[in-house]
């Protein structure tokens, strides 16, 4: 039996490759939108005992939960909710202690953090964030406030908490197309955030 040989030009191998790779993301980015929470999805709650929280998530997402380091230097990160697989968004909770603080005062905080980000979008290249809004709510009867802002890549939205010693923000950053898709879902993880006070 006579064996034949067939040599690939590198070109062709790399074409094949790159075409490969493309399938592949196109086929990832779809798993991304078919697994999003549905009414089957099982929601867990996640606790960082630390900071006295715990907050529910759908368990096809991951949670990490930090101390006081927070998440690589933002020492003000306690846990974060993102999708492992090429996820557009995340959610995070931000901790800050503090003596009575009052509402206005988260709002106040956050303000300062929303500076920052449009800065480092700035820095980036980006467009300046541009605050769409700041308006009152309530958690389980525990009054908040929201606030909305973004440019034309980036969405967030900020849930302000005050408790008897610290303020707490709850925070969905995602890609401006894709941020309506998200917040039927952070409004579910916002409603579970315990304990309010």
């Amino acid at each position: 039996m006579i064996r034949k040989t067939f040599y690939v030009s590198w070109p062709i191998t790399l074409a094949f490759t790159l075409l490969w790779l493309i399938v592949m993301f196109v086929l990832l980015r779809g798993r991304i939108f078919t697994t999003a929470p549905d009414a089957d999805t099982r929601w867990i709650r996640v606790t960082n005992d630390l900071y006295n929280f715990s907050i529910e998530y759908p368990n096809i997402w991951e949670a990490e939960t930090y101390g006081e380091g927070g998440f690589r230097g933002a020492s003000h990160i306690k846990l974060q909710i993102f999708d492992t697989m090429l996820g557009n968004f995340i959610i995070f909770v931000s901790h800050q202690s503090a003596h009575v603080p009052s509402i206005q005062q988260a709002a106040e905080w956050g303000a300062e953090r929303m500076k920052i980000r449009s800065e480092l979008l700035a820095q980036r290249g980006n467009m300046g964030a541009i605050e769409f809004g700041l308006w009152e709510d309530s958690i389980q009867g525990q009054p908040v406030l929201r606030r909305r802002y973004g440019n034309e890549q980036f969405m967030f939205e900020d849930v302000y908490i005050a408790r008897s010693s610290d303020m707490i923000i709850i925070t969905l950053q995602s890609d401006t197309l894709e941020f309506d898709s998200y917040l039927d879902d952070f409004n579910r993880i916002v409603s579970s955030f315990e304990p309010l006070k």
